[in-house]
């Protein structure tokens, strides 16, 4: 078995590699889809009770993360394999469903898409799938890194539900997450990030191959969705990066961590929980200004920019104590 630094030096090179193609090829893709959306007229539907600060971006080019999709798509059936490959595949389905959410929305000129059950019902089916495929096909173990502890426990019979509740809960995290300009991009990359160097200390390099394609298509997004955005990536982009996180962080045995690397997200979709339980209990009062939470910030004065910044910050810090958590 190698040791850390000599699996570093031997899959760097690929690593970097692996970034550069998939960006390179979003790059392009990205060219010729802004225009052709906009031709289309697959403009963005924004909420009219949101900060009225957004009202400008009604009509920007959405579902840009279609070429999350083709682009991954192109280029890592050549480098993959077994589970990794398959749980491309998966995370393709997820981008499938965001892909038909995003085009009711269009055609229905309104924010409602797919039913929220139906959505939710294709999400748990996608999920369970993997889970199955995972464990009866590919004999993946059903253990778990109990943080802090470096000890490893087996869900046993509970692994198929509980996982398929955690992935499930995280892909609609990260869709929630996916509110302002390079938001949820900037988030995945740190988390991606933190992926390939705990993939590396595991000796999975097919994770960190796929890691770091998913880095350089986002860097590559993210020059078109840096604030003022000129395209978003759509429910098909957010359910996509959101199936990444969750299953990936699985394949990694990490999935208690997913709080603490995943606190945005998990901030994220809690301050909705909390916004809508709170609203029906009190009958109309509201502990945020607007949920999700990136959205108080907004209508507290804080710019789109510095928000993403702060959750940056908070995503690295959350990445580092996960590290440690685990080694």
């Amino acid at each position: 078995m190698m040791n850390t630094a000599e699996l570093v030096k031997n899959t760097t090179f690929f690593i970097f590699i692996f970034f550069i193609l998939p960006g390179l090829l979003a790059t392009f893709l990205f060219l010729f889809t802004r225009p052709l959306l906009h031709k289309l007229k697959f403009g963005q539907e924004v909420r009219k009770d949101g900060p009225q600060t957004h009202l400008t971006k009604q009509g920007t080019p959405t579902m840009g993360g279609i070429v999350f999709l083709i682009s991954l798509a192109l280029t890592m059936p050549f480098f993959l394999n077994g589970q990794t490959a398959f749980s491309l595949i998966i995370m393709i389905g997820f981008g499938l469903i965001g892909l038909i959410d995003d085009f009711l929305k269009i055609k229905g000129k309104n924010t409602k898409g797919l039913h929220p059950k139906l959505k939710l019902a294709l999400q748990i089916l996608l999920a369970f799938i993997f889970m199955y495929v995972s464990e009866k096909v590919f004999m993946e173990n059903n253990n778990i890194i109990i943080p802090f502890t470096k000890q490893v426990i087996s869900l046993s019979v509970l692994s198929i539900p509980i996982m398929v509740f955690i992935i499930v809960g995280t892909d609609n995290a990260v869709n929630f997450t996916d509110g302002i300009d390079g938001l949820c991009s900037v988030v995945t990359i740190i988390v991606a990030i933190f992926f390939i160097i705990v993939s590396i200390r595991f000796e999975k390099l097919e994770i960190a191959i796929l890691s770091a394609a998913l880095i350089g298509v986002l860097s590559s997004f993210l020059i078109f969705n840096k604030h003022p955005a000129s395209i978003f990536m759509g429910d098909v982009g957010s359910l996509f990066l959101g199936s990444f996180v969750g299953i990936i962080a699985y394949m990694l045995k990490i999935q208690l961590l997913i709080p603490i690397f995943g606190f945005v997200y998990f901030m994220e979709i809690m301050s909705v929980i909390i916004q809508v339980t709170y609203f029906k209990l009190t009958k109309g009062k509201r502990i945020f200004k607007m949920a999700p939470v990136h959205h108080h910030f907004e209508l507290c004065g804080f710019s789109e920019n510095k928000i993403v910044l702060m959750f940056a910050i908070i995503t690295l810090l959350g990445c580092i104590i996960s590290y440690f958590a685990i080694f």
